[in-house]
């Protein structure tokens, strides 16, 4: 079994920081509390899906089909709530992904210039 990295995670920290306390902060911290939000709510909704599905295959294995297709209906009720609500979540996951990259590119690319000034090259 490996350890827990506790200098890699300190790095990590120490690299993310900064992003969490720029003039994007609002932002950011908005985005990740929906973030969490739905991954809550996605993890709500397979666990659903799991109860769900383990219904229709019982009703199924005991040839009770008016229990299946009711079983059935309800799973797919669930999916209705359930695909939205994991697209979003990918979609925001992603989009708090690329506003990091962003303003860890500009500010990379800041200091890179400003270096570049300081140096007489620029």
């Amino acid at each position: 079994m490996r350890k827990l990295n506790l200098r890699l995670l300190k790095r990590t920290f120490a690299l993310a920081r900064p992003y969490w306390q720029s003039e994007e902060k609002k932002r950011a911290y908005w985005t990740a509390a929906v973030l969490f939000l739905l991954l809550a709510a996605d993890i709500l909704c397979d666990v659903f899906i799991n109860r769900q599905s383990g219904e229709f295959t019982s009703a199924l294995a005991e040839r009770q089909s008016p229990r299946f297709w009711h079983s059935i209906l309800v799973f797919f009720g669930i999916l209705v709530v359930a695909v939205p609500i994991d697209s979003y979540y990918v979609f925001i996951r992603d989009t708090l992904a690329l506003q990091w990259r962003r303003w860890m590119t500009g500010r990379f690319l800041s200091k890179y210039g400003s270096a570049q000034e300081c140096e007489g090259i620029g």
